[in-house]
């Protein structure tokens, strides 16, 4: 049966019949088939081409088939060539060296035809396959290549798109804050020149209103520099206790037209850890803001700081209409589908928060009360 693909074979024998009943073997099948009397006319023809296979006899005079394949695979062109030993000795010290050589089988004279070709055409396969599996490795090496190199380009080109927001969200705070400081200014003046109880309540809302939109633009940037790595924490000793009583002064300000009856265990105590005062002071400040925003009126909101296994746990907790349970896997996502979670508005506190406290090696938990209301928990190392 002829094979469908031409194989280049070399026959290495130094008896003239041994060639003449293999070449006659081989060619019926279809290979092309070359021959070598000698070991140095072996090398001659791997000087001039490369082949499928060799069929190269052990013992022949001045130089042997161990010889010859030991230089034939010397030369990294020839590494996956597919080299048959024709040998008449089967010991297996013999055999043993024909492979530590770099043969991949051997075939014992006399030899049978059938035997012959089987062995031939296993290696041919064989060598075939590695030559695929190669040319597969190749192109996808290539492939990787060129896929990094696009990843890389990729990667580099939204590093520079987000110094791009980092440097426009920067440009937006800077120019929010200019009217705003003129703003401030402005109702500082009119302030001390009016002694209209309405006038003075309302230059209150107006500096709530202000600082507000400050703190927003704060915790903009703030967002986007700690995700993509851009904010060094300026570690220090923090006194919660110290943040917790600004961020209450300035929370009770904020909501003093609600009665909330505040319950902490914090004034008479004192806890430091060491981290970012102004984020930690400023989630401190949202989360309370929030705890007074969406509790009741005449309501209850509680803080309490406690020491659970060498981590300090600082508890919110309020009273009011509690988390919806569907917005509750992700609360600290900062841009849902859900118009519960938006509209409420408390999806960006939280995820700054969450930011904040990894940054920390902190943790940050939220969930509903039994009787009402949500709890925040944060635990700090």
């Amino acid at each position: 049966m002829t094979k469908r693909k031409k194989y280049s074979i070399l026959i290495v024998d130094d008896t003239p019949i041994n060639l003449q009943v293999l070449g006659n073997t081989l060619k019926n099948e279809g290979y092309q088939v070359e021959f070598a009397i000698s070991g140095f006319d072996a090398l001659d023809w791997f000087k001039k081409r490369a082949f499928d296979l060799v069929l190269l006899d052990v013992m022949m005079p001045e130089m042997d088939g161990f010889e010859v394949c030991t230089i034939i695979r010397a030369d990294k062109k020839f590494d996956l060539m597919p080299i048959i030993f024709l040998t008449a000795n089967c010991d297996t010290d013999n055999v043993i060296n024909a492979f530590e050589l770099g043969a991949q089988d051997y075939v014992t004279k006399p030899f049978n035809s059938k035997e012959l070709l089987m062995r031939v055409n296993t290696q041919l396969d064989f060598y075939d396959s590695k030559k695929q599996l190669i040319k597969l490795n190749n192109e996808l090496e290539e492939k990787v290549k060129e896929r990094t190199k696009k990843l890389d380009e990729a990667n580099s080109k939204l590093l520079e798109l987000d110094e791009a927001k980092i440097n426009f969200l920067k440009m937006i705070s800077h120019e929010i804050r200019t009217p705003l400081n003129g703003i401030v200014g402005s109702i500082s003046l009119m302030e001390s020149e009016n002694t209209d109880k309405n006038l003075i309540e309302l230059f209150e809302i107006l500096n709530i209103s202000v600082d507000r939109l400050e703190r927003f633009t704060d915790i903009a940037l703030y967002i986007t520099m700690l995700e993509f790595g851009h904010y060094s924490l300026k570690t220090e000793p923090v006194n919660i206790n110290s943040l917790l009583a600004e961020a209450y002064s300035q929370t009770k300000k904020e909501y003093k037209h609600k009665e909330i009856k505040f319950e902490s265990n914090f004034i008479n105590s004192d806890h430091t850890i060491y981290g970012d005062v102004k984020l930690i002071g400023m989630v401190l400040t949202k989360l309370l803001e929030n705890a007074y925003k969406y509790s009741e009126d005449k309501g209850t909101v509680s803080v309490n700081i406690s020491r659970k296994e060498e981590r300090l746990v600082v508890a919110i907790k309020d009273n009011g209409r509690g988390l919806p349970p569907e917005i509750l896997k992700y609360i600290f996502t900062p841009f849902s589908t859900a118009n519960i979670h938006m509209n409420n508005n408390i999806g960006l506190d939280l995820y700054f928060s969450k930011l904040v406290m990894d940054a920390h090696q902190g943790k940050i938990e939220t969930f509903n009360n039994d009787n009402g209301g949500a709890t925040v928990i944060l635990s700090f190392d």
